[in-house]
Formats: structure tokens, C-alpha cells, sequence
């Protein structure tokens, strides 16, 4: 029988999963759009969902590997691997962004850059709001009622695409009046978000990928030596690091070595549970204490 969280955990995937079946669907649509305009507002558009996607299917990824357990050839699990893929992924968008604006600058020196519009784009972008606010609405209820990050920091993000769709018609619709640098204008603004939303992937993936340290070294010996003034002499070589989900944590607790090794546990024990309630926000897969007598 699953428990209360394994329920949870599965709905979460099953709301991300449909998330990402429409997210197939609107690409399929923006992909529409910019042949019927050739607006590079609108292919900028299009790298925001393929952004978008990318984050979706990480989120699906880590939400399903976290119900797996590490085996003998990954003892520390295997949720790096959603890192290095969003690291190839996020640098592949930079690279078409890049591309993307050489080309634009070309067609505008050219002078070939046109805008086509249809009166077809007004039903077509008022769909685009209608979903993209559905799953604004249905993912923030989620994550209010369940408490789930992954999909909270997904619906802040789908919130401002609504304005985003309109902000694209608008520029579409002027620059098929001749006013191509509102195109042109609304295109950077999307590729600077997206450029953004994949730089920030980048770095955050690095930490993991080059196990950057998660816990401050001294703040956390500082506090251990405090709350456990006359039973922990020092604390040493402190190591933590992550996989982008759970954190792993080592440490060398001096201590006075008339303690016998039941005492020395206990304390070991209650500076691993005062760890815990410190950074009750991270999510801790191992603590690895090792005692040594002062």
C-alpha cells in the first residue's frame, strides 16, 4: 500500500507529465506561428517553451528519481544525471539564441526583414493565454495545497506567460505595419529572458556537477561548538555536497577522550539531529560523523 507522500509524489508527476503533453502542443503551435509570420519575436517565443520543457521534463525527472534508491554502482543515486543533461541542454539554447540574433541583425541590414499577420493569430494567441493560464491556476493551487517546490517555482514561472503571449501579438501585429523594430524590440526582450533562464541552469547545475559545498564550513562548526560547549572540543575537515535534491554531509568530531564509545555516540547522534533541525530546508540523504579523541 503507498503512503500519504507516495501519493502525493505521484500526483505531482502526473500533473507535471500532462504539463509537459501540452507544452508538446503549444510548441507544435508557436512552431505555427513563426512560419506563418516569420517573426523573430515569435521563433524567440518558441526557445521559451523549448526552455520550458526542458524544465518540466528535469522536474519529472527528479520528482521519479527520488523514489529511487542508490544501488552498488551509484551509492550516491543518480540524480546528477537531470543536471548534465539540463547543462547540454541549456547550453544548446544558448547557442541557437546566439545564432538566432546574428541572423536577425543580417535580415534587418538586408533589409528583408518582413512580418506577415493573419486574422487567424487572434484566435490562435487568445488559446495560447487561455492555457498557459490554466496551468498558471492549476499548478499554484497544487503546490499551496501539497507544498510541493518543484511545481511552485514551475507556476511562478507560467503566471508571467500569458503577458508574455500578448506582449508577442502585439509585436507581431505592428510589425506587419511596417513597424518591424517592435518585432524586433520584443525579440530581445525574450531572448534575454531566456538567455537568463539558461545561465541560471548553468550555474546551478555546475555546483552540482563540481560538488560545490551547500553548508557553510565554518558557520556550521561554529554552531555545533556553541550548543555543544563542554562535549565537542572541535569539529573538522566539514565536506558537504548535493545531486540537486538530497545533500550528503561529513564531518570529525573531537572530543574528550576519556568519553567511552556509547557516549561519544550519543553526542555524535545529537549533533546529527541538530544538524537536521538547523537546515530543516535541505534535504538530507547522509550524515557520516567520525569521532576522534582530542
Amino acid at each position: 500500500m503507498q503512503n500519504h507522500s507516495d501519493i502525493i509524489l505521484n500526483k505531482a508527476i502526473l500533473l507535471i507529465l500532462l504539463v509537459v503533453i501540452l507544452n508538446v502542443i503549444i510548441l507544435i503551435i508557436k512552431i505555427s506561428i513563426y512560419l506563418m509570420t516569420m517573426s523573430i519575436a515569435a521563433f524567440a517565443y518558441l526557445l521559451d517553451t523549448i526552455m520550458d520543457m526542458q524544465n518540466d521534463i528535469i522536474s519529472l525527472f527528479g520528482l521519479r528519481k527520488a523514489r529511487t534508491p542508490p544501488d552498488k554502482e551509484h551509492p550516491y543515486g543518480h540524480a546528477k544525471y537531470d543536471a548534465f543533461a539540463a547543462t547540454i541542454i541549456a547550453v544548446f539554447i544558448i547557442a541557437i539564441t546566439l545564432e538566432m540574433t546574428i541572423g536577425t541583425f543580417t535580415r534587418i541590414f538586408e533589409g528583408v526583414y518582413q512580418v506577415s499577420f493573419d486574422p487567424s493569430l487572434i484566435i490562435i494567441f487568445s488559446i495560447l493565454m487561455v492555457i498557459y493560464s490554466l496551468i498558471a491556476i492549476v499548478q499554484n493551487r497544487f503546490a499551496m495545497k501539497y507544498g510541493i517546490l518543484t511545481i511552485e517555482s514551475t507556476a511562478l514561472h507560467y503566471i508571467t506567460d500569458p503577458l508574455f503571449t500578448l506582449l508577442v501579438f502585439i509585436g507581431i501585429l505592428l510589425a506587419s505595419m511596417k513597424f518591424w523594430w517592435v518585432d524586433f524590440l520584443v525579440s530581445v526582450i525574450i531572448i534575454l529572458i531566456v538567455l537568463k533562464k539558461a545561465i541560471s541552469i548553468i550555474k546551478k547545475t555546475s555546483r552540482i556537477l563540481l560538488d560545490a559545498a551547500v553548508i557553510n564550513e565554518q558557520e556550521l562548526r561554529e554552531s555545533i561548538l556553541h550548543a555543544f560547549k563542554g562535549k565537542v572540543i572541535d569539529c573538522e575537515d566539514i565536506c558537504s555536497r548535493t545531486d540537486g535534491t538530497k545533500v550528503f554531509l561529513e564531518m570529525i568530531l573531537k572530543m574528550n577522550k576519556n568519553l567511552s564509545l556509547e557516549e561519544s555516540d550519543k553526542i555524535a547522534h545529537e549533533v546529527e539531529e541538530f544538524i537536521r533541525k538547523k537546515y530543516k530546508h535541505l534535504k538530507f540523504e547522509k550524515i557520516i560523523i567520525h569521532q576522534e579523541p582530542y
